[in-house]
């Protein structure tokens, strides 16, 4: 470096100048001095190589620092506009909730009614219809059973209305055990119109009855008179006898459809 060479020259000068010039002392402290300025001129040189090479190293940083900056707010910009996104749709989502809810109640409440009706319905329903709704009438929850779904309950009621409409278009043909006056049991057979009527008869005949719905469930009204006809109806249905018209009772009373 040109710095060190001019001080390595005015060093040997003064070397060769110096026993002429300065005593001893003097001319050690004159070593001393320029030696340590030649060390402190040499790391002055280092220091700003060193520097100057830093400075390129923190320049590369600083730009790729800059670069990273860049892709950070571009990531942000992204990940802002996605939240508002996802903001939007879980607004939408709790309103849809909410309409939910709103309808869910709606409908629990129109559930409640028709279980209740039906409920109240079932007591004047005739007994072989009865038994077949009796394990989906148990279904239906009481006031302690909160947690059946609803889609369960609707389910059960479609069910429960389904079994009465078909009984309701159909002839059913039933056996059972009933008490009379004289304080017997006897077999009967009941053969059921849908939910209109029906007619029932013993085993051998001679007993017969007329049977209606009510308010209070389903009344049987003797017709021994009529047995003959009764009996020849089941004969029909039993493939006893060819079809014919079959003059039997019947009973409308309006009055108690009216109430």
């Amino acid at each position: 470096m040109p710095i060190l060479k001019s001080a390595s020259s005015l060093l040997l000068a003064l070397a060769i100048l110096a026993p002429a010039l300065l005593p001893a002392t003097e001319l050690d402290q004159l070593k001393q001095k320029t030696d340590k300025w030649i060390d402190l001129r040499t790391r002055l040189a280092e220091e700003k190589a060193a520097w100057r090479t830093d400075k390129e190293v923190l320049k590369t940083s600083i730009e790729t620092l800059q670069s990273s900056l860049s892709s950070a707010e571009e990531s942000l910009a992204y990940y802002r506009h996605s939240i508002e996104e996802l903001e939007e749709r879980t607004s939408a989502a709790r309103l849809k909730e909410s309409a939910h809810s709103e309808l869910g109640q709606q409908i629990a409440q129109r559930i409640d009614g028709y279980e209740q009706r039906l409920q109240a319905l079932s007591e004047r329903l005739p007994d072989p219809l009865k038994d077949k709704l009796r394990s989906l009438l148990a279904k239906i929850p009481g006031e302690s059973e909160q947690n059946v779904p609803l889609p369960n309950r609707l389910q059960n009621v479609v069910a429960i209305m389904t079994t009465i409409d078909e009984f309701n278009q159909s002839l059913t043909l039933s056996h059972s055990i009933r008490s009379v006056d004289d304080g017997n049991t006897i077999e009967v057979r009941a053969l059921y119109w849908g939910l209109s009527h029906g007619f029932a008869t013993d085993l051998t005949g001679e007993r017969a009855w007329l049977l209606k719905p009510d308010l209070d469930g389903w009344q049987w009204i003797d017709f021994d008179e009529s047995s003959p006809a009764i009996k020849r109806i089941f004969h029909v249905y039993d493939k006893l006898e060819d079809p014919i018209a079959v003059s039997v009772p019947f009973q409308i009373d309006l009055g108690e459809r009216q109430k």
